[in-house]
């Protein structure tokens, strides 16, 4: 992981979504740099999770996932709060987030 994670006071974290064309957010994640690109990554290396298994799914398609950084110039606690906050306004029962916890919890797919 880079710096950025180390530095959890620093202000370039974001929370992110990825959806569907039609604008249907699938999964909701918190980064810094490039973590929102991680999903296509792993998924072309055949990583198994369910973001992964939906990206694969629209490329085979011939779909683009639509990426879009919600919130941004958060520190690490902003992150983790707003992505909770965020996931519990879709609804777990819409996303594809592997776990959830309450509160101050973290959602991930890794």
């Amino acid at each position: 992981m880079g710096a950025d994670w180390a530095n959890r006071t620093s202000h370039n974290f974001y929370v992110y979504t990825l959806a569907y064309p039609d604008e249907t957010v699938f999964y909701v994640g918190k980064g810094c740099g490039k973590r929102i690109d991680d999903h296509e990554r792993l998924a072309c290396k055949g990583h198994a999770s369910l973001a992964c298994d939906v990206i694969r799914s629209l490329w085979m398609d011939n779909k683009d996932i639509l990426k879009s950084k919600i919130y941004t110039g958060l520190t690490w606690n902003q992150a983790v709060w707003l992505e909770q906050a965020t996931i519990d306004l879709y609804g777990m029962q819409h996303l594809v987030n592997k776990i959830a916890d309450t509160g101050m919890g973290t959602a991930t797919n890794f």
